[in-house]
C-alpha cells in the first residue's frame, strides 16, 4: 500500500470513528391492518452492530420461537421484523436494540397497534326513486384513523352540485335532488385512510310517472270519422284507458280503441252532434297516473226547412237549428246583410236555435233568408224561401189589335217553390165600372180576345202563384183599330190588324180563282151569271137556245120535290116537261141546272 493510500485509509477510520452512531426502524408508524402482514426494518448508522428485536415485554425474539413473528438478519448493519396475520394481542411497543463495537448500545421503539380495515355498508343492494323526486343513498364506515369517503356512478366520480347532488359533512349520506332517469346506475361508497380502503355498491333504479300527451282540441264533422290518438311515457310502462262524464270507454259500434304500448287511438265512427266534449285520456302505473282532456268540437250544423209560405197580412215564424260544440251564435242574413229586430222582424235567440218571425207578411218579404251558425272551430249556413203572393206586375204596356189587346209587362222575378202559375186579366170599356175577366196560364200570351173594334178600354194584370193572388197593375187605357185598319206596330214587323188584312186579301184571290175555275169547266159562279144575265153571252161550248124556246114564259120544274118558275127552259118532245137538277156550286153558291 502506497503512502497515499494508507494516509486516506487512515482519514476513513478517523471520520468513521467520528461519526454518531443512529437506529432507526422503517417504517416509523406501526399502525398494522388487523390479519395482514407487516415487515418492520431496522437500520444501523455509524458503525456495524448486533441487532436485537424485543417484544412488548421486553423480551427478545427469537427466529422461529413464534412462527408469527420472524426475524432477520439482512446485514452487520440491519435487520427485519415480520409480523405474520397481526392480531389484536399483538399490540405494543416493539425496540430494536443495536450494541456497536465499541459496546455502546442504541435503541429505537416501534408502537404496534393492529387495527381493523376500513369498513364501507350499504344497507341495501338497490334503491329506487321516481322521477322528480329527492332520494338519498346512506353508506355506513368504520375504520381507525376514520375513513375518508368518496362516490362514484358507474365509475365516475360524483362532485357536489347544488340542486342536483349533495353530501352531509362526513360525506357518508349521498342526496340526489330531483331525480331523473339519467340518474339511473350503480352508485360506489369508497372508504379509504393510511391502513386500506373499502367500498360498498347500490344500484339506483329511476321509476318514471306516466306523462300523458294530447292535443287540447280536435275538429269533428257530422257522418264522418275522427280519431284522437294520446301519448305517454313511464317506466315502468303505463296501461291507458279513455274517460268521459266519468265512465270509462268501451269499445262498441260506433267507438273504436285501439292500444300500443305507448299511445292510445280512440275513434268515433260517423260522429253526431252528441259526441261534442271533453274526453280524458288516463296512463296509470304502481308509481303514479296522469290524465289529459281533450275537447271534441264539433263544427256548426244547421238544420232549416227549405221553404216557408207566408201568406199577406199574417205572421210567419221560421226556426232554425244548430248543433257544436262549442256552442255556436246564431244570426239572419237577407240580401247580404244581416238582419236586426225592427217594427215587422222579430228575432228570438236560444241556445241552440234562432226564430225569425215577419210580422203582417207583405210581398216584398218574399225570397231567400239566410241562418248562419258561427263558433270558433267553423260556420254552417244554409237557405230557406219564404214563399208570398206574387209582385204586382210593373211596366205593363197594351198592344191593341182590331179586336184584341196584347198584353206586355216585365215578368216579376219568380220565387223557388212559388212559381207564377197564372196571369189574371181583366178589361172594361172606358166609362164603365163593371170588369171582365179571364185567366191565362202562365207559359201562354196574354191576349184579350172578342174585343170590339175601334173601342176604348181599360185593362189590367195579375199574377197567381199557389200562395195567391198578387195585387193588380195600374190600369192601361187602350184603343182597338178599326176593322180591316191594318195596324203596323212601331217596332219593325206586322201587327194584328195587318195579319187580319192579308188574311182578307188571300181570300178574295181564291175566291176569284175558283169562280173561274167554275165559270169555265162547269158553266157555274158569279161570272157565268154575270154573262148570262147581264152581257147575254154563253160560255164557249154552250148550246143555244132558239127564240121560240126563249119565249117559253113559264116552265113547270120540280127541283127536289118543290114547284118553281124557272124562265128560259126549253120544251121537250110530245109536249112532255123534262126534269131539270139544279145544284149549288161550292164556295160560290150559284146554281148549276142540267137537262
Amino acid at each position: 500500500m502506497t503512502s497515499v493510500s494508507m494516509f486516506i485509509w487512515a482519514m476513513w477510520l478517523v471520520a468513521a470513528a467520528d461519526a454518531k452512531k443512529e437506529v432507526e426502524i422503517i417504517p416509523a408508524s406501526g399502525d398494522t391492518q388487523l390479519h395482514s402482514s407487516k415487515l418492520f426494518l431496522c437500520k444501523v448508522k455509524g458503525g456495524e452492530a448486533d441487532i436485537k428485536w424485543l417484544d412488548p415485554n421486553g423480551m427478545e425474539i427469537e427466529d422461529g420461537e413464534d412462527q408469527r413473528f420472524t426475524v432477520e438478519k439482512i446485514d452487520e448493519t440491519t435487520s427485519t421484523l415480520l409480523i405474520n396475520r397481526a392480531e389484536k394481542n399483538d399490540n405494543g411497543i416493539y425496540t430494536c436494540v443495536s450494541t456497536f463495537e465499541d459496546g455502546t448500545a442504541e435503541r429505537v421503539t416501534v408502537n404496534i397497534k393492529v387495527v381493523p380495515p376500513p369498513t364501507a355498508r350499504i344497507s341495501e343492494e338497490s334503491v329506487n326513486a321516481t322521477s322528480g323526486s329527492t332520494s338519498s343513498i346512506t353508506c355506513v364506515v368504520e375504520g381507525d384513523p376514520q375513513p375518508h369517503i368518496n362516490w362514484t356512478r358507474n365509475g365516475r366520480p360524483i362532485k357536489a352540485k347544488p340542486g342536483r347532488f349533495g353530501f352531509n359533512s362526513d360525506q357518508s349520506v349521498l342526496t340526489i335532488y330531483a331525480v331523473e332517469k339519467t340518474d339511473e346506475g350503480q352508485y360506489t361508497c369508497i372508504a379509504t385512510n393510511k391502513i386500506n380502503s373499502s367500498s360498498a355498491n347500490v344500484t339506483l333504479h329511476v321509476s318514471v310517472k306516466p306523462e300523458v300527451q294530447l292535443e287540447r282540441t280536435k275538429e269533428a264533422r257530422p257522418q264522418e270519422s275522427t280519431s284522437i290518438t294520446c301519448n305517454a311515457t313511464g317506466d315502468p310502462l303505463p296501461t291507458m284507458h279513455w274517460v268521459r262524464k266519468g265512465n270509462k270507454l268501451v269499445p262498441d259500434s260506433r267507438t273504436e280503441i285501439s292500444q300500443q304500448p305507448l299511445s292510445s287511438t280512440l275513434t268515433l265512427q260517423k260522429v253526431e252532434p252528441s259526441d261534442g266534449g271533453i274526453y280524458t285520456c288516463v296512463a296509470t302505473s304502481p308509481v303514479g297516473e296522469d290524465r289529459r282532456d281533450i275537447i271534441v268540437q264539433m263544427k256548426p250544423e244547421v238544420q232549416l226547412e227549405r221553404s216557408k209560405e207566408a201568406r199577406p197580412q199574417e205572421s210567419t215564424s221560421i226556426t232554425c237549428n244548430a248543433t257544436g260544440d262549442p256552442l255556436p251564435t246564431m244570426h239572419w242574413v237577407r240580401k247580404g246583410n244581416k238582419l236586426v229586430p225592427d217594427s215587422r222582424t222579430e228575432i228570438s235567440q236560444q241556445p241552440l236555435s234562432s226564430t225569425l218571425t215577419l210580422q203582417k207578411v207583405e210581398p216584398s218579404d218574399g225570397g231567400i233568408y239566410t241562418c248562419v251558425a258561427t263558433s270558433p272551430v267553423g260556420e254552417d249556413r244554409q237557405d230557406v224561401i219564404v214563399q208570398t203572393i206574387p209582385f204586382t206586375p210593373d211596366n205593363v204596356r197594351a198592344n191593341p189589335g182590331a179586336a184584341s189587346v196584347d198584353i206586355i209587362m216585365e215578368m216579376p222575378k219568380p220565387i223557388e217553390g212559388a212559381e207564377i202559375l197564372r196571369y189574371k186579366l181583366q178589361w172594361r170599356e172606358e166609362g164603365r165600372s163593371q170588369w171582365s175577366t179571364t185567366t191565362v196560364e202562365a207559359n201562354n200570351s196574354l191576349t184579350i180576345a172578342g174585343l170590339l173594334s175601334d173601342t176604348s178600354y181599360e185593362v189590367r194584370v195579375a199574377a197567381i202563384n199557389k200562395i195567391g193572388e198578387g195585387g193588380f197593375s195600374a190600369q192601361n187605357k187602350v184603343r182597338t183599330l178599326a176593322s180591316i185598319a191594318l195596324s203596323v206596330s212601331e217596332k219593325p214587323g206586322v201587327g194584328t190588324g195587318g195579319i187580319v188584312g192579308i188574311v182578307m186579301v188571300i181570300f178574295l184571290v181564291l175566291l176569284v180563282a175558283v169562280d173561274t175555275t167554275c165559270y169555265f169547266t162547269n158553266h157555274c159562279g158569279l161570272m157565268m151569271c154575270i154573262a148570262v144575265n147581264l152581257l147575254g153571252k154563253r160560255p164557249p161550248g154552250a148550246k143555244g137556245l132558239d127564240e121560240e124556246e126563249r119565249n117559253v114564259s113559264t116552265v113547270d120544274v120540280g127541283l127536289k120535290g118543290l114547284s118553281a118558275s124557272q124562265g128560259g127552259a126549253p120544251n121537250q118532245p110530245n109536249g112532255v116537261l123534262s126534269e131539270v137538277t139544279c145544284d149549288k156550286a161550292p164556295l160560290t153558291g150559284f146554281e148549276k141546272c142540267s137537262q
